[in-house]
């Protein structure tokens, strides 16, 4: 695997379309190409290592794995990739959590929309159209920090309590690169 960074994101170059799949290699085999990240302002993954289920539970909890910190003022890009499954009667629910004072707001990826319709990924929002068979959620948010230093956290939960499993999958993740 070549890995290269590519508008401030690592990527394979041997494929150099920054697809999942790629993306998801490079996840895993990050820690043997550390020096690729020396000099840089920094660079964080966090990957899910286990699939982590709710059942009956619409009470928003934070992914075990999908977190990192951040200080006082800094201003992150954030590349979010979360795998889940959820049967046909349940929707998962989610929001991140951060410190107070600070902003984090989606930026889409691939399409154009109005820089004043950003969507605020701190509020809770469903991600419908789920069923039985895993589903993917990938966007890129911008993180702005205030005065306080802490977590972004990513919190899920099903959109309503009931009684079937809900998952957040193994190999989800998070590539975030401070840019300040």
């Amino acid at each position: 695997m070549t890995i290269r960074l590519v508008n401030g994101i690592l990527i394979d170059a041997d494929t150099l379309d920054g697809s999942t799949l790629a993306l998801l290699a490079l996840v895993t085999d990050l820690t043997t190409h550390a020096d690729l990240i020396t000099g840089m302002h920094g660079v964080v993954v966090a990957h899910k290592t286990a699939d982590e289920t709710l059942n009956n539970d619409d009470t928003l909890q934070n992914d075990d794995h999908l977190f990192f910190a951040v200080a006082v003022n800094e201003v992150w890009e954030v590349f979010v990739a979360v795998m889940a499954q959820s049967p046909t009667l349940t929707t998962l629910k989610s929001l991140f959590a951060i410190p107070a004072a600070a902003t984090f707001m989606e930026l889409g990826t691939l399409k154009w929309s109005a820089l004043d319709t950003l969507t605020d990924l701190t509020v809770e929002r469903a991600q419908g159209g789920m069923v039985a068979t895993a589903k993917k959620l990938q966007f890129r948010g911008l993180y702005v920090g205030g005065a306080n230093a802490g977590s972004i956290q990513f919190q899920w939960a099903q959109n309503a309590a009931t009684a079937e499993d809900t998952k957040v999958l193994a190999d989800s993740f998070i590539i975030a690169h401070r840019l300040k």
